[in-house]
C-alpha cells in the first residue's frame, strides 16, 4: 500500500513530464482500442461472410488452346464421365459437388410437342434420311440433377409444380403441363424412354411423380428439333439418368471447396488426377474477394497502422523512461543508501507506470467507444472508393479489346444466395477486445518502468551519489 501511495505522490511530484507521457499513453492506447476493435469486427464479419459463400468450382473448355493445337481442324473434346467426377470430388479440398446429366432420348409411346413438325433428327441435330436406320428420332431432353437446388427455373419463378411433387426417388420424372396434356398423362404414369442408337438402345421406365408449367413452353422459337423445345424437358435425378452406360450421356459438375484458398491446392490435385489439358477451372473465387475485400482491407490498413503507432511510441516512452531515470538518479541513490531492496524500488517504478497508464486506458476506452464506429466507416468509405476506382482503371483498360466467350454453357450447381459487397461494419467492444486491450496495456507498463528496474538492478547505491556529486 505504501508502494502504490508514494506512486500517487510522485506522479503528482512531477506533473508536467508526466503529463507529456500521459498524452502519449493516451494517444497510443486509444489508437490500440480503435485499431482492436475495428480489425475484430472486420476479421468476424468476413468469416460470416466465409461460411455463407460456397466458392465453387466447374470445368471448362478452353476452346483457344484446343483450336490452336488441333489437328487436321478436328477439335477433340475429351468427355468426362461419372466415374471422373466422382474421383476429382474426393479431395480435401472439396466439402460437397453436384453433378448434372442430360440427353436426348426417344419414347415410343408419347408424342412430342411440335414433333409433327420438325425435320428428321438425333440428339437435336439434323441428319440425312439415309443415316436414320441405325437411330431411332429423339424427342424428349432427359435432365439429370443429383440436387433440386440445381433446378434454377424453379427457383426463379420460370416454372413451377402444378401436380403431384418433385422427383425425390428413382426413376421418378416431372413433365410439362404441355406435354402431358397433349399426351393424357397425369401423375403415377409410366412413361418409356430408349437411348436412339438402335444397335445398343437401353431403355428407362420413369414414373410421373410430377407435372409442372413452363412460362417458357409458349414462347415461340425457332428449332431443328422437337428435343429444343422446352416443353419436351424431362426431368429426373441424376442417380435416374446414371442408370445409362456413360457414353449415353454428357455428365457435367460443380464442386464447392472446403475455403476460398482452396482453389489453387484443388486444381494442381486435379492435374495429378488426370483432368485433361483442354479443361480450365472456373471459379466464383473472385466474385468472394470482391465481397470481402473491403472487409480486408480496413482490417489490413488498422493493422498496420496499430503496430506503426506501437513501435514509434514505445520508442518515445523508452526516450522518456530514460530521462526520467537521469533525472531521479539521487532519488534512487538516497532510497538505496536507506537499505530500501532492489525489488522495492523496482516495483515502485512498476507501479508509478500501472497507475499511470489505468487512468490513460480508461480514458483510452471511453474515447474509443465514442469514435471507433465514425472511424470504421469513413476508412471503409475510402477502401470501397479505391476498389472503385481500381475497377474503372482495368475496365477502361479493357473497353478496346474484342473478346468471344465460346463457351455458353449454362451455370449449374448449388445456387449461392447473391450477396452484396460489405459496406458496412458495425463495431463494439467484446470480451476478448478488451482482454488484448489489457494485455498490451500491461506490455507498455513494462515498457515505461524497463529502464528503471534496469537501472536500479545494476547500479550501487554510493556509486549513484558519487555521480550525483
Amino acid at each position: 500500500m505504501y508502494i502504490l501511495k508514494n506512486a500517487i505522490k510522485n506522479l503528482f511530484r512531477n506533473k508536467s513530464r508526466n503529463i507529456l507521457m500521459g498524452i502519449l499513453l493516451f494517444f497510443m492506447l486509444t489508437v490500440i482500442c480503435v485499431s482492436v476493435v475495428i480489425e475484430s469486427a472486420s476479421q468476424k464479419m468476413s468469416d460470416v461472410y466465409k461460411e455463407q459463400f460456397n466458392v465453387t468450382a466447374t470445368f471448362k473448355v478452353d476452346y483457344h488452346s484446343l483450336i490452336a493445337t488441333a489437328q487436321n481442324s478436328i477439335l477433340d473434346v475429351p468427355e468426362l464421365t461419372t466415374e471422373d467426377f466422382n474421383r476429382f470430388a474426393d479431395s480435401k479440398h472439396v466439402k460437397d459437388y453436384v453433378t448434372y446429366g442430360e440427353n436426348a432420348m426417344y419414347s415410343p409411346d408419347i408424342t412430342a410437342v411440335g414433333q409433327d413438325s420438325m425435320a428428321s433428327s438425333v440428339g437435336g441435330m439434323q441428319i440425312l434420311d439415309d443415316d436414320r436406320e441405325g437411330f431411332y428420332e429423339a424427342n424428349l431432353s432427359m435432365y439429370g440433377y443429383s440436387d433440386i437446388t440445381q433446378l434454377t427455373d424453379f427457383l426463379d419463378g420460370r416454372r413451377e409444380i402444378i401436380d403431384g411433387k418433385v422427383f425425390s426417388d428413382l426413376n421418378e420424372c416431372i413433365i410439362s403441363e404441355e406435354l402431358a396434356d397433349l399426351n393424357n398423362l397425369k401423375v403415377n404414369d409410366t412413361i418409356k424412354v430408349l437411348t436412339v442408337d438402335k444397335s445398343k438402345s437401353q431403355t428407362l421406365t420413369l414414373l410421373v411423380s410430377g407435372i409442372y408449367s413452363d412460362i417458357k413452353a409458349s414462347e415461340e422459337q425457332f428449332v431443328f428439333s422437337a428435343t429444343q423445345l422446352p416443353a419436351n424437358d424431362v426431368m429426373m435425378s441424376f442417380e435416374t439418368i446414371a442408370q445409362l452406360s456413360s457414353d449415353e450421356y454428357a455428365v457435367e459438375g460443380s464442386f464447392v471447396l472446403a475455403d476460398a484458398d482452396a482453389l489453387d491446392g484443388f486444381a494442381k490435385e486435379l492435374k495429378s488426377k488426370g483432368l485433361p489439358e483442354v479443361y480450365y477451372i472456373s471459379s466464383n473465387g473472385d466474385e468472394y474477394k470482391k465481397i470481402i475485400a473491403p472487409a480486408d482491407g480496413l482490417s489490413q490498413i488498422v493493422k498496420v497502422f496499430m503496430v506503426v503507432v506501437f513501435i514509434l511510441g514505445g520508442g518515445i516512452l523508452l526516450l522518456l523512461s530514460f530521462i526520467t531515470i537521469r533525472e531521479r538518479k539521487y532519488e534512487i541513490g538516497i532510497l538505496r543508501a536507506r537499505g530500501m531492496a532492489k525489488g522495492k524500488i523496482a516495483l515502485q517504478f512498476l507501479a508509478e507506470s500501472f497507475v499511470l497508464i489505468t487512468i490513460c486506458l480508461i480514458l483510452a476506452l471511453s474515447t474509443g467507444a465514442l469514435i471507433a464506429q465514425p472511424v470504421s466507416n469513413e476508412l471503409l468509405k475510402n477502401e470501397i472508393a479505391k476498389i472503385e476506382r481500381q475497377e474503372k482503371n482495368n475496365s477502361e483498360k479493357l473497353d478496346n479489346i474484342f473478346s468471344i466467350d465460346l463457351d455458353e454453357s449454362v451455370e449449374f450447381g448449388k445456387s449461392t444466395e447473391k450477396m452484396k459487397a460489405i459496406s458496412n461494419i458495425k463495431v463494439g467492444f467484446t470480451a476478448d477486445n478488451m482482454l488484448l486491450i489489457i494485455l498490451l496495456s500491461l506490455a507498455l507498463c513494462i515498457l515505461t518502468s524497463l529502464i528503471g528496474v534496469i537501472y536500479v538492478s545494476k547500479r550501487e547505491p554510493m556509486k549513484i551519489l558519487m555521480e550525483r556529486n
